[in-house]
């Protein structure tokens, strides 16, 4: 059915075919920013690959027979990047002919054979995951949590100093450096002026700063400690890492023991926290970071409520969200650092969190649903991984050996 926000694209380029899509994809589909931006990129290489003067006409079986050819002998894509190179097209073909700009999607009659081979996650052995866990706190030198309210009590002094300092050019009132309800000796309020102006000197500049740009909430957690959060996060609980960095303090329940994630194809599930250490870790930086971004939110006039509740959770040394790219590049230096080659992916402890818990007698169902995979199949290639742990026991205990050493 065509809608209005679907304009007719026939005889239009492909470019403007692309670009609606991608709109109705967005607004009317509600399609994940990670799924958005594959199909962009598909699309990019395909419009690239037709020129810049292609139609929507063009788009038949003979294309796609040239297209396939060039990704596979062209570009030496292994055939699981083929068909992920060629994901956003098929849509965009269903899409085409779902409006009526196209007869047939040409995607119709491919016969598309790209067998991929069937391989196993590799997850992380338990010593080299406790080694990277332990030297992620050392790494550029571990800022300990219990920092963190000193650090925010500063940054909260100064939010209220740039407070006064606005409302005072406001006025056109003098502000002195105080915080409210104190004097320039410490003492109570009305008790004595000296010292006013020197300390005004003193921390202006550092209340302007907070009044005209707030400074990161995160200075009160080091880049190491983050690290060492994120990688305990995603050994406990099986998240992806687009999933870890998308977590915002009003996802993480205030005990530390459950987060709702944003998953793949718009889905939230929730994960659970059993280790109680990690729950009291992530009990304290929710705290910090929420009264952090509540202070911030104050000294802008913004809604600190609101404010707090939708701030990322982990932050970068500048301040601003983690990106999943951050987490790859110190994990990368991080196995540098630790001497473990080839350097390990974020992803691997998904696999890592998966094969410990069925090792450890987990229910494969309570597995899915802790990953969030829609189907049980998906879950089941956990099951042969472990069978290497079974084998390796089995060759350790080698009972026929022992009975048969013992009877000669």
């Amino acid at each position: 059915m065509t809608t209005e926000a679907s304009p007719p694209c026939e005889p239009a380029s492909l470019a403007c075919a692309c670009a609606t899509f991608l709109e109705h994809a967005r607004y009317l589909r509600g399609m994940s920013q990670n799924t958005l931006l594959a199909y962009a990129q598909d699309l990019q290489e395909a419009r690239r690959f037709a020129g810049p003067e292609a139609r929507v006409a063009d788009l038949d079986a003979d294309f796609l027979d040239r297209y396939l050819r060039y990704l596979r002998d062209g570009r030496a894509l292994q055939p699981a990047s083929v068909r992920r190179r060629i994901a956003g097209l098929r849509a965009l073909c269903r899409w085409l002919e779902a409006e009526g700009h196209i007869a047939v999607s040409p995607f119709r009659t491919l016969d598309l054979k790209l067998p991929t081979p069937k391989r196993l996650p590799r997850a992380i052995p338990r010593q080299e995951v406790a080694r990277l866990i332990a030297g992620a706190g050392r790494l550029e030198g571990e800022t300990s949590t219990d920092a963190w309210p000193h650090a925010l009590a500063q940054r909260s002094q100064l939010h209220r100093l740039a407070s006064g300092q606005r409302r005072a050019e406001t006025s056109g009132t003098p502000r002195t450096g105080r915080l409210e309800g104190e004097t320039g000796d410490g003492g109570p309020a009305g008790a004595g002026r000296s010292g006013d102006g020197a300390e005004t000197a003193r921390l202006a500049p550092c209340a302007r700063q907070v009044r005209d740009r707030p400074p990161p909430a995160s200075m009160a957690l080091h880049a190491s400690a983050t690290t060492a959060l994120a990688l305990r996060l995603m050994t406990a609980t099986g998240v992806r890492v687009g999933e870890l960095t998308a977590i915002r303090l009003q996802d993480v329940q205030t005990d530390g023991r459950a987060i709702r994630i944003h998953g793949k194809g718009s889905r939230e599930r929730s994960v659970f926290v059993g280790n109680a250490a990690l729950a009291d870790d992530l009990v304290r930086l929710r705290a910090a970071r929420w009264a952090a971004e509540t202070a911030a939110a104050v000294s802008a006039g913004r809604g600190a409520v609101a404010a707090a509740a939708a701030a990322p959770l982990l932050l970068n040394r500048h301040g601003r969200a983690l990106t999943p790219q951050a987490l790859r590049l110190r994990l990368r230096r991080l196995c540098a650092v630790a001497g473990i080659a080839p350097h390990v992916t974020p992803h691997r402890f998904r696999h890592t969190a998966a094969t410990c818990l069925i090792e450890e007698g987990v229910d494969i169902r309570l597995v899915q649903r802790l990953l969030g995979h829609s189907s049980i199949a998906t879950t089941q290639i956990y099951t042969h991984v472990t069978d290497r742990s079974l084998i390796a026991a089995l060759e350790a205990a080698d009972p026929l050996g022992k009975l048969e050493g013992g009877s000669t």
